[in-house]
């Protein structure tokens, strides 16, 4: 902008110079000097007076659009501001009703925050364990799967000030107006903060949920189990009856291994040996 503005005065100036160095070259030489010739030359600068004016103008505009460029990036970093301490403040909240989890065991001691979904995810396997002869069968898959959402509804209870705090988080996700790739960055963000414990968890109580439910609805829209699937609970029949339930199908996750050797040369060098173990030895 300042350029724009320096530009506009540099051409200005050339413009003065010219018109002027033009008339006195047009009238040259000046054989009277009288006040009416002077006054018809200052009048042949009205084009050039009408050209500043025009120049100011544009200067008014340019200024008003600088002014309205510096407010409206003023007002976005305001915004991004707000959003940033809004996301961390509940973030905060978040870990501390996290850690105010707790669930007395069986010896009366008390398990809190990770440790409490932990205890409970422990009872959890240990109960479904006498359900696992139906998986043997297809014909009775069907009473896993009772005896499954039997099994977490008694155990799984729902905590609702961290749940509803979770939600909340997801809720301010989706309140900034910034850009996608913003609310992405505060989703991956808060994404990596969660455990594999409190994962499955979430799996557990979003499986037992109504399809209608909030919390159901938030998980979805940000594909939390997608980001974190492997730390899904393991079985191909939960996640199943999790599509049954709720429509919502995770696809397996893919992680790329290192490749140090080329495998063709690998095949080679396997058929290799094993011809040369079966060649006879001499004595």
């Amino acid at each position: 902008m300042r350029l724009f503005f320096w530009g506009i005065a540099v051409v200005v100036a050339l413009v003065f110079i010219l018109f002027s160095v033009a008339i006195v070259y047009l009238t040259w030489p000046i054989s009277t000097n009288t006040v009416e010739k002077a006054a018809h030359f200052g009048d042949s600068f009205g084009v050039v007076t009408s050209l500043f004016t025009a120049f100011g103008f544009l200067g008014v505009l340019a200024t008003i659009n600088l002014q309205r460029e510096q407010f409206y990036k003023a007002e976005k970093i305001s915004q991004r501001q707000n959003n940033e301490n809004s996301f961390f403040g509940i973030l905060d909240l978040y870990k501390k009703n996290l850690d105010a989890v707790k669930i007395s065991n069986s010896d009366g001691l008390a398990m809190e925050g990770v440790g409490a979904f932990k205890y409970i995810l422990d009872i959890l396997n240990e109960k479904l364990t006498r359900h696992n002869k139906y998986k043997e069968d297809e014909r009775y898959i069907q009473l896993y799967y009772v005896g499954l959402l039997s099994e977490i509804s008694a155990i799984v209870h729902y905590q609702s000030r961290y749940l509803e705090t979770f939600k909340n988080v997801l809720i301010q996700i989706a309140s900034v107006k910034e850009s996608d790739e913003e609310r992405e960055r505060y989703i991956c963000l808060f994404v990596s903060q969660l455990t594999s414990y409190e994962i499955k968890y979430l799996f557990y109580i979003c499986l037992i949920e109504d399809c209608s439910s909030d919390l159901v609805g938030l998980v979805h829209e940000f594909r939390v189990f997608e980001r974190c699937s492997s730390l899904l609970p393991r079985g191909k029949h939960k996640q199943y009856l999790y599509e049954v339930i709720h429509g919502k199908k995770f696809p397996a996750p893919k992680r790329k291994k290192a490749r140090v050797f080329d495998q063709e040369e690998i095949r080679r060098l396997r058929r290799n040996y094993k011809k040369t173990m079966q060649q006879p030895t001499l004595k």
